[in-house]
């Protein structure tokens, strides 16, 4: 009977750590999964202030791209975007792209405060969070996304990132670009 019983538990304990194994290994194929998605920038479908269709593709090749989504309420957004619009003259040869999946007058209304506008090389823009979803999987706000000029993705900060730290990466990559191109 002893040794039934203790049969049982070992099966029992074997069965429990498989489970646990095999959990742990489809969250990791998962997560591998859903990062190839957005190693590269997909074509997603924007739409701008005076609502145009835009492609996310259609950003120049020649400089570092700063996906950044985020909501106009999240008050994590609101510092970030406050920071680095004072900081926008850092971001030279930087394509910063604002994309939230809030209404465009919204939108609008929140870049316009903070002056993005008066930056060339930035803007803002609506995409539906369902399309969003699909290809960089569930978004906190505000998540950043650091693309390469090959718009390879470089990095992926979820949260509010620091301004600091945002310009060292872009300038870290612009400058692995700079010594290639010699």
């Amino acid at each position: 009977m002893r040794k039934r019983l203790h049969y049982i538990l070992f099966v029992l304990i074997a069965l429990l750590i498989g489970s646990l194994w095999f959990l742990s290994f489809n969250k990791i194929s998962q997560k591998k999964e859903a990062y190839s998605k957005f190693e590269s920038i997909p074509k997603i479908e924007l739409h701008t202030s005076q609502n145009e269709i835009f492609y996310l593709t259609d950003f120049s090749y020649d400089e570092v791209k700063l996906l950044i989504y985020f909501n106009t309420h999240c008050d994590f957004c609101q510092f970030e975007m406050e920071e680095l619009s004072k900081r926008l003259p850092e971001f030279e040869n930087t394509e910063i792209i604002l994309v939230s999946a809030e209404s465009i007058d919204s939108i609008k209304f929140f870049m316009q405060t903070l002056g993005f506008y008066s930056y060339p090389s930035a803007g803002a823009y609506h995409c539906p969070y369902d399309t969003l979803n699909k290809y960089f999987g569930q978004l906190s706000a505000p998540t950043t996304f650091v693309y390469n000029t090959k718009n390879k993705l470089i990095k992926r900060l979820d949260g509010a990132a620091r301004i600091d730290d945002l310009l060292q990466v872009v300038q870290t990559v612009q400058a692995n670009k700079s010594t290639r191109n010699e």
